[in-house]
């Protein structure tokens, strides 16, 4: 593949919504150059261009198109790559359950560390969120399956998407959420059996941390969050 060819992924320096992209690209084997937003600058100069359909990152350019949104793009990936089941059934269970672990994501374990009371929010929020909600449904779902994947017997994103959601919580800097699958063990099994997959076992040891002071701090000043 020529340079130019070579798809682009424009994101912060750490997790956050791209890391399911970081994850779907190294299950497919799909090498892309990531070009770090770090300035007001950066991210208001991708806008000029016209290039964040929405205003929002991530973005990615691959195939002569520009993808934004992280479910699209993990979306479009999967699809090339055969990570999006066999069956039309298949299909609908993954979308199911990626559904699942963005809205635990988007509603708890991927900012509470952006707040003033981190503690507290995982604690009122998060926590009574994972234990009532969505927990028992991965560990039934896994139950169910029998073949340690959500879907299937193979890799698919909503494996990808629930590891992803699930290791915010198992490398949480609060003891009380990085336990919290101590209750559900094959979710618990299950984060060691993706992060032990071959697709993916060479990538997961190389990810960025949970976010850290420095990265909330770039987050907040290059979209103006307060």
């Amino acid at each position: 593949m020529a340079a130019s060819d070579k798809p682009k992924f424009y994101y912060f320096q750490g997790r956050g919504k791209g890391e399911m992209i970081r994850l779907t690209c190294a299950a497919a084997g799909v090498e892309f150059d990531e070009i770090s937003v770090t300035t007001r600058e950066d991210y208001l100069k991708l806008i000029e261009e016209g290039k964040l359909l929405f205003k929002q990152l991530p973005l990615f350019e691959i195939d002569g198109l520009t993808l934004v949104g992280s479910d699209s793009i993990v979306r479009y990936v999967a699809r090339k790559a055969d990570l999006y089941g066999q069956t039309n059934a298949d299909k609908t269970r993954i979308d199911i359950l990626v559904m699942g672990a963005k809205d635990l994501f988007d509603y708890g374990v991927g900012g509470y560390l952006f707040g003033s009371s981190p503690e507290q929010f995982v604690d009122e929020k998060v926590l009574p969120l994972a234990r009532n909600k969505y927990l028992p449904a991965f560990e039934k779902t896994l139950a169910e399956n029998g073949s340690g994947y959500m879907v299937g017997s193979s890799l698919t994103i909503a494996d990808i998407l629930v590891f992803d959601c699930l290791t915010h919580c198992t490398e949480s800097p609060l003891p009380q959420l990085a336990s919290v699958l101590k209750d559900y063990p094959k979710c618990d099994a299950f984060v060691k059996f993706i992060a032990s997959h071959p697709k993916l076992k060479d990538y997961v040891p190389t990810r960025y941390p949970i976010p850290t002071a420095e990265y909330i701090h770039s987050v907040k000043s290059t979209l103006l969050m307060k």
